[in-house]
């Protein structure tokens, strides 16, 4: 009667007994391919967790510049929306031409 515990797709061939070298050193491969894909879980957790801390590092740094930015973004657009005020563009084109002149005056 077969034993009800043993997974049947891993009973050994009927030719082999359980004690057989070749059965033995299937066993041992098997248990040797399990602990290799264990160390290689584990490596892979390790170097997400990894990745994971450089990005959390990061932070601070990406926070700041994309206060920075909404800033400029916010002062950009307060003076589009204005009444009265010119092109932000035009301003800044203005500027440059006048400290051109200035410093070709000078």
């Amino acid at each position: 009667m077969p034993d009800p515990t043993q997974n049947p797709g891993t009973a050994p061939p009927a030719s082999e007994s359980p004690s057989s070298p070749l059965t033995v050193l299937s066993q041992v491969g098997v248990l040797a391919l399990g602990l290799a894909d264990l160390a290689f879980d584990q490596l892979r957790q390790l170097s997400e967790r990894g990745r994971q801390t450089a990005h959390h590092s990061d932070l601070p740094h990406f926070l700041t510049d994309g206060m920075q930015e909404l800033h400029a973004r916010g002062e950009l657009a307060a003076r589009r929306v204005a009444q009265g005020s010119d092109n932000y563009l035009e301003l800044v084109a203005r500027k440059v031409v006048a400290q051109r002149s200035a410093a070709s005056d000078g």
